[in-house]
């Protein structure tokens, strides 16, 4: 049944040479996965199915491990779509050099996962990456962090400018990437 299930990728993000899983094989993946869930807790309740627990038990595992594979994946490319602009201004990686360094380390990181993940698209190989959920897992605290410290330096730029809380994230981003190139 999965064999022939695939993830699809934009080629390039931005000019950025790294793939972006397109957000409609997400959506095919996902419906696919809660239905087989169903299907398979179903299936466990049954008495019949003591005779093949374990595989049904497995093929639960693969489910409940490619679900959350996904789940992971779609925060972290949001994530990471997020920041890739603002990591790419050389002002802001000199601000915020630690987050600068860890975000460097998770696109590293997610340029891997999406390449390997492009050469082998099938569901099933994804989800065998090696260690892909505790990846994903450590790039996602990452993200958390390094979105915190950025939250952070905004907060002190507002802080030090009032007129700067009218202003989206974004906005303000922008805004201070051009004022640093006056100076």
């Amino acid at each position: 049944c999965w064999n022939p299930i695939q993830f699809t990728f934009n080629p390039s993000f931005r000019d950025t040479g790294a793939a972006i899983l397109k957000g409609d094989s997400i959506d095919i993946v996902q419906e696919i996965l809660d239905e087989q869930l169903v299907k398979v807790q179903t299936l466990i309740s049954l008495p019949q199915a003591q005779h093949f627990k374990e595989d049904v038990l497995r093929q639960e595992s693969f489910l409940l491990t490619t679900q959350k594979m996904s789940e992971l994946v779609i925060k972290v490319q949001s994530a990471w779509m997020y920041l890739y602009p603002v990591f790419g201004s050389d002002d802001i990686k000199k601000a915020l050099a630690a987050e600068s360094d860890a975000f460097a380390t998770i696109d590293s990181e997610w340029r891997r996962i999406t390449t390997r993940a492009q050469v082998h698209p099938q569901v099933t190989r994804v989800s065998s990456i090696e260690n892909i959920v505790g990846r994903l897992e450590n790039m996602d605290v990452s993200l958390d962090g390094i979105q915190l410290g950025l939250k952070r330096y905004l907060e002190e730029k507002r802080n030090g400018f009032p007129r700067f809380y009218f202003l989206s994230d974004e906005e303000l981003l922008e805004i201070l990437g051009k004022l640093m190139k006056l100076r």
